[in-house]
């Protein structure tokens, strides 16, 4: 029987609406907005502070604070805390895992999930060290469903959330074993993602999927079947016919591993 491993992406696949996140009107219910915060400001701040995050295991809520902290409409007593605090949260809350995955067999109820987040392993999704540290962490050993992700380290309380709390394991960089291609356990390696066809349907980022293949191949052992599994949702308007797409491509009776 093969052993297969599957890895779910979580923004823009398992989540493609938060993709969707209306940042504009956050900022300003929030109040972020009185703070000097606008559209094109914030994303400069994710873009300038998301990757280095990664690595060093700085939280969102804090950067965010720290960034809204400097503006002169602070130092002149606005209450940052209470802004950061509302954006945050509205923010972690459109997490949301589409319901179809749930209901199409990707998460059954009584799967164990194992979730790893970049700014825990310490390494951004895209490098050779996030996949070595996941694909031989000792969690690995037994049947479970990954969930991959490029986030901020406060992002896993409120995805596991998402997820199932009571079953959802985050994954540490700490208790990793050391990466032995003879102790891996599977047959196969099966990665679902969007590639940033969630985020922008026109372009599908096809470099991303080989890229992503890429490293995986250098970092599995020989032997090991490696399926990419690109998830296309188009504008959003399509999410189900996608979802049924991907899970037919997974196979749904052998849709965890195991």
């Amino acid at each position: 029987m093969v052993r297969r491993l599957v890895v779910l992406d979580y923004c823009g696949t398992l989540c493609p609406s938060v993709c969707r996140f209306d940042v504009g009107y956050w900022l300003k219910r929030s109040g972020l907005s009185t703070l000097g915060f606008t559209e094109k400001s914030y994303w400069k701040f994710v873009s300038d502070t998301w990757e280095d995050a990664a690595v060093a295991g700085t939280p969102f809520q804090a950067l965010l604070r720290a960034e809204a902290a400097g503006g002169a409409k602070a130092a002149a007593g606005a209450d940052v805390d209470a802004a950061v605090s509302s954006f945050v949260e509205a923010y972690w809350n459109a997490h949301i895992v589409h319901p179809l995955w749930f209901e199409a067999g990707a998460l059954p109820p009584a799967a164990r999930v194992l979730l790893a987040v970049s700014a825990v392993l310490r390494a951004p999704k895209k490098s050779p060290a996030f996949w070595e540290t996941l694909l031989y962490h000792e969690a690995l050993q037994t049947n479970a469903i990954v969930v991959a992700t490029d986030h901020y380290s406060d992002a896993c309380e409120p995805l596991a959330r998402h997820l199932g709390s009571d079953r959802t394991e985050v994954l540490s960089r700490v208790h990793r074993t050391p990466a032995r291609a003879d102790q891996f356990p599977y047959d196969e390696v099966v990665v679902v993602d969007d590639f940033g066809a969630a985020e922008r349907p026109a372009a599908c980022y096809p470099e991303r999927s080989a890229e992503t293949e890429r490293v995986l191949r250098s970092v599995l052992p020989a032997g090991v079947t490696l399926r990419i599994v690109r998830f296309t949702p188009g504008n959003l308007d399509n999410v189900g016919g996608a979802i049924e797409e991907a899970m037919a491509q997974l196979n749904p009776h052998n849709g965890c591993s195991g």
